[in-house]
Formats: structure tokens, C-alpha cells, sequence
């Protein structure tokens, strides 16, 4: 199974994507179609489109207002059975672990590292307003290549993005006071750190030798 690096699949420079899903089916849609994983996170927003999308062999409808939020390694592909309309945000470590507190983020939350309860999320549509209104903001810092401290911009709008999530779907995520949850945390934190590790050494082994 191919594993999908951000470097290779971008030209950005920034170590960060985004995405519409109409683009992704007319340039990407052989390799969307194929199990595969990334060594990135990726969250992906399905607002209009029906098939199937299959994340670490667990198959899934399709349905309109629809959030994934995928770990690096997780295995992924989509099947559409009809045209999809919606958002694909991709993101190394490098990007957003700047600084401490957003890596706490993105364990702390629950909406990513749950490998061991992973599911979907959905929203009315009279909740998503205000998503919409910070992925456009996204987008258009994205594409401005010559903004001044762009990278510290768009990872300030990805963290209002995640915490935006986490409220509007804290009623759809698991509880964090039971044992359970406490075990699921523990390995969500043992995974993320299994990565820093990882990422620190790859750095290490193809840091030129003067």
C-alpha cells in the first residue's frame, strides 16, 4: 500500500494543502480511489455526494455535512456515486507543531488519534456557517503566495478551524471521564509521540554532512 508524502503531492512550499473535492476527483481521483495512507493529517469536509469511504478497512456511507479527521498512517479511499463537493485540508507536523500547545490540540480534542473509535461526524446544515466562513478565509490566505507571515496565519486559522470542530461536535465525541476514554488517550498520546520520535530521526538521517 503506497504511503502518500505531502512534499510529493504538493508543489507548496508551506508543508500544508488545501483543496477542493471537485479538483482532487478531476486531477487526484486514481489515486483517491486506491487504499492509501499519508504521513500527514488530513480533514476532510464532504458536503454534498453519495458512495462509500473505506478508513482502515471500515467501510462508511457517504452523507452530506460529513467530517473526517484522519492521523498520519491511517489507511483511507474513497468511492463516489456521485459527483462530491466539499473541502481537503492536508498537514505535516512541521506545519502545525510550531508550537506545543496546538500538538496538545489535535491529541486533547479527540478528533484525530482515535484510531481505536474512529467514525465520522456530521452537522446540520445551519451549523456549518461559521466553518464556512474560516475555510474561506483559508483559502484565500492560501492562495496569496506573497502574504507576509502566511505559514503563522493559516496555522492560526486551522487551530480556530479545530477548535470550532471540537465544540460543534463535542455531543459526538466520546466521553473523556471513563477508563475507556482515559486508555484510548494514553495510546492517542503514545502514537503521537511514536511519530515526533520518527519524524526527529528521518530529519536526522538526511541532514546534509558537511
Amino acid at each position: 500500500m503506497k504511503t502518500l508524502r505531502l512534499e510529493e503531492v504538493t508543489p507548496s512550499k508551506l508543508h500544508f494543502e488545501l483543496n477542493t473535492m471537485q479538483w482532487l476527483e478531476e486531477h487526484r481521483s486514481e489515486q483517491s480511489n486506491e487504499m492509501h495512507k499519508h504521513d500527514y493529517y488530513v480533514i476532510i469536509w464532504v458536503k454534498e455526494g453519495t458512495g462509500t469511504h473505506t478508513v482502515d478497512f471500515q467501510q462508511f456511507d457517504l452523507h452530506p455535512q460529513t467530517f473526517w479527521f484522519l492521523s498520519p498512517g491511517q489507511a483511507h479511499a474513497f468511492h463516489f456515486q456521485s459527483p462530491p463537493s466539499g473541502y481537503v485540508i492536508s498537514f505535516d507536523s512541521d506545519f502545525f507543531f510550531t508550537y506545543e500547545n496546538n500538538r496538545e490540540l489535535l491529541i486533547d480534542t479527540g478528533l484525530f488519534h482515535n484510531t481505536f473509535q474512529f467514525k465520522p461526524f456530521t452537522l446540520d446544515n445551519s451549523l456549518t456557517f461559521g466553518l464556512e466562513n474560516i475555510l474561506q478565509n483559508i483559502q484565500a490566505e492560501y492562495q496569496n503566495r506573497d502574504g507576509i507571515y502566511q505559514e503563522d496565519m493559516l496555522r492560526s486559522l486551522i487551530k480556530m478551524f479545530l477548535i470550532q470542530c471540537a465544540r460543534l461536535f463535542s455531543s459526538q465525541l466520546a466521553p473523556t471521564h471513563d477508563e475507556s476514554s482515559k486508555s484510548v488517550c494514553l495510546v492517542r498520546r503514545f502514537q503521537d509521540l511514536v511519530e515526533l520520535r520518527f519524524s526527529q530521526k528521518t530529519k536526522l538521517l538526511i541532514m546534509p554532512i558537511n
